[in-house]
């Protein structure tokens, strides 16, 4: 069990999966506290809020 924190996603998407996949995030197991902006300037802010949303229970 791990626990992150990443800020200002700002709509970046497919940056915010790519760290995900790096760090090896585990939904079951891991803690993500996203601590800035979720949505703004990214192409892909509707993608950013419902990853966050359909994770709740780890995020």
């Amino acid at each position: 069990m791990a626990h992150y924190a990443i800020g200002d996603i700002q709509g970046c998407f497919d940056e915010f999966t790519a760290l995900l996949a790096t760090i090896g995030f585990n939904h079951g197991t891991d803690t993500l506290w996203l601590t800035g902006d979720i949505v703004n300037r990214g192409p892909k802010s509707l993608e950013a809020l419902q990853f966050a949303m359909k994770h709740e229970s780890s995020i």
